[in-house]
């Protein structure tokens, strides 16, 4: 409904971002490519960091030259084809995944031990994760993770700038069934890869804190044989690759418009193709510095764009759902003070010992404050009761 309006009201379009500078003003504009620049270097770098820890533990490889390999792959033909690669290669995700898991996933549990082993993990490996207020221990998963993971997700097409890029770039008539069907194709491989996760808790598998990012890997590698080893590197492989080639487009979509408008303008397509492929090798710089800092982890890394992408989320919603309650200081001042704050919070209490409630109030900060920030500073301008 949403991505439908969107391209009703900017039937031209190419980002979100320039859809706020056309409808609000250049700071929001930028705002949201700054928001969604970062995203991108983020879910980049997270990327990489799982393939290439999954790739060095079930082969060998060295993790850097992994994921040297991995951004290297991605850059190729994405350099040639653009948006049109990613198309493709989401196809090849698609059936290389649903095939892996459906082989290897009931493959794992039979050998396992079966769905009685799956069922023995389902409160983690300690038992005290089934309830959410059955101990401190299942509460403190949902604070300092849960919930920074859920409302994320739910937040994340309003923040990543890849949704926006699909949006645009097909037909209109086929953009809701399109989502639609998208969502049930994807839905499916989550919950197959969770199971392992289970599998493991039930098996009572001791894998390191360090390690946990990588649990279905080491799954896999325990219980099944080489050939599943392989078949696994190649489906994760094939899956994040096919990732990294839409943030490359994704930020390619950015620099080729909004910061080509801003800086050199014109309708050269050499000139706009030039800058484009200059913010994918910003962004292999950028994911690959991060992937490799000494200790980084998966989970930091994703919950903390989980947190800035679910910021922008409910200003953005209900800036096209009622966009007379919504003014243009409103909404970057509202999106401003709840992302700071909310994001210091969350790094303090995910980072430096400030624990999971600190995380689940910079988490609530900024996804609760941004929407109320941005009717409060909006407010002498709009009324949200109607006559």
């Amino acid at each position: 409904y949403f991505a439908k309006k969107i391209r009703t009201e900017s039937p031209k379009g190419f980002t979100f971002s320039g859809y706020l500078r056309k409808r609000f003003s250049p700071r929001l504009q930028w705002l949201f490519v700054v928001e969604m620049m970062i995203l991108a270097t983020c879910a980049f770098a997270i990327n990489l960091l799982a393939g290439s820890k999954t790739v060095n533990i079930l082969t060998g490889i060295d993790y850097t030259l992994a994921t040297f390999l991995m951004a290297g792959v991605a850059i190729l033909y994405s350099f040639r084809t653009g948006l049109k690669a990613t198309v493709v290669t989401e196809v090849i995700k698609i059936i290389v995944v649903w095939a892996g898991v459906i082989i290897l996933v009931p493959w794992a549990i039979s050998e396992a031990g079966g769905w009685s082993t799956v069922v023995a993990g389902l409160g983690g490996r300690t038992g005290l994760g089934a309830s959410i207020l059955g101990t401190p221990f299942a509460w403190g998963i949902f604070t300092g993770f849960g919930a920074a993971a859920f409302l994320g997700h739910m937040g994340g097409p309003w923040g990543d700038n890849s949704f926006y890029q699909r949006a645009f770039s097909i037909k209109k008539d086929s953009i809701i069934p399109s989502y639609v069907i998208a969502s049930f194709v994807f839905i499916v491989v989550p919950i197959m890869m969770g199971l392992l996760g289970f599998v493991a808790a039930g098996a009572g598998l001791e894998i390191p804190k360090s390690m946990v990012g990588v649990t279905n890997a080491i799954t896999i590698g325990t219980f099944l044989p080489p050939v599943a080893t392989v078949i696994f590197v190649f489906m994760v492989f094939a899956g994040l690759v096919a990732i990294l080639d839409s943030q490359f487009a994704s930020v390619a979509n950015m620099t080729g418009h909004d910061l080509f408008n801003q800086f050199k303008k014109g309708t050269n397509n050499k000139d706009i193709i030039t800058y484009a492929r200059l913010g994918m090798v910003a962004l292999a710089i950028a994911g690959l510095l991060i992937a490799n800092i000494p200790g980084m982890q998966l989970v930091w890394l994703f919950l903390f764009f989980a947190v800035l992408r679910a910021a922008v989320w409910l200003p953005s919603m209900i800036s096209l759902l009622k966009p007379e309650w919504v003014t243009e200081p409103g909404m970057f001042w509202g999106i401003i003070l709840a992302a700071v704050p909310g994001e210091a919070l969350f790094v303090w209490g995910k980072m430096f010992g400030g624990g999971s409630y600190i995380v689940f109030a910079g988490t609530l900060v900024a996804i609760l404050g941004a929407p109320i920030l941005t009717l409060m500073i909006s407010h002498p301008s709009v009324s949200f009761v109607e006559s």
